[in-house]
């Protein structure tokens, strides 16, 4: 999946810069803001796991500390914490139903990456599918699986998760699959992004919404 983002970044005009697995991140996101003279750091919320979670708010911190803006944002699920009514699975499905949207357009560019930023090597280990392999696993979907809820595909939400994770994959994207296969919100892949927001919103303790610089 991150070999999926670094590519489609580069195509845009961009680049994913690797932090060194040898420092502290949030160390090395603070240096990297002061070198480049960066204002702000936005970013998509870690919706997985409550350690995930702990090193997100550290991160913040560090930055805010060092008088960087920071702010979040949902669109790795498919209900923000802050817009669903409860947090029970009931309550985010019946919303996801009546309120989701289509996903957004991509951009057709971004900035590039400021001068003299090492954007890093990815770890070899990473998987240079991208694109390719996550919709491979959304045409594989079929009305009769997601009745039964079943994939043909082992694990579909498990090969699926590290794309939404990192931004590649809109989980609005995949709702919309499901919806052109199924007729309408139902079955195996609508429930599990109904778990997933479900999860975030128990690990999350949302603050009220300020104004955004973008």
């Amino acid at each position: 999946a991150a070999a999926a983002l670094k590519t489609a970044l580069q195509r845009l005009g961009s680049d994913l810069v690797v932090a060194q697995r040898s420092r502290d991140t949030a160390e090395e996101l603070v240096e990297l803001c002061r070198r480049a003279r960066l204002q702000a750091v936005y970013y998509n919320h870690a919706v997985h796991s409550k350690r995930a979670v702990e090193a997100q708010a550290a991160v913040i911190k560090a930055l805010e500390n060092a008088g960087i803006e920071t702010e979040g944002f949902w669109s790795n699920v498919l209900v923000a914490p802050e817009d669903a009514p409860s947090a029970s699975y009931a309550a985010i499905a019946t919303h996801a139903r009546k309120a989701t949207k289509a996903p957004v357009r991509a951009p057709e560019s971004l900035p590039a990456v400021p001068a003299g930023v090492d954007v890093g090597v990815l770890d070899s280990a990473a998987s240079n599918n991208g694109p390719q392999e996550y919709k491979a696993v959304l045409d594989a979907m079929s009305k009769e699986a997601e009745a039964l809820r079943l994939s043909r595909v082992p694990e579909l939400a498990v090969q699926l998760k590290p794309y939404m994770d990192v931004g590649v994959l809109s989980p609005r994207t995949v709702y919309q699959k499901v919806v052109e296969v199924v007729g309408k919100p139902e079955g195996y892949t609508f429930s599990e992004l109904v778990w997933r927001s479900f999860v975030c919103a128990t690990l999350h303790k949302v603050p009220e919404k300020v104004p955004t610089r973008v």
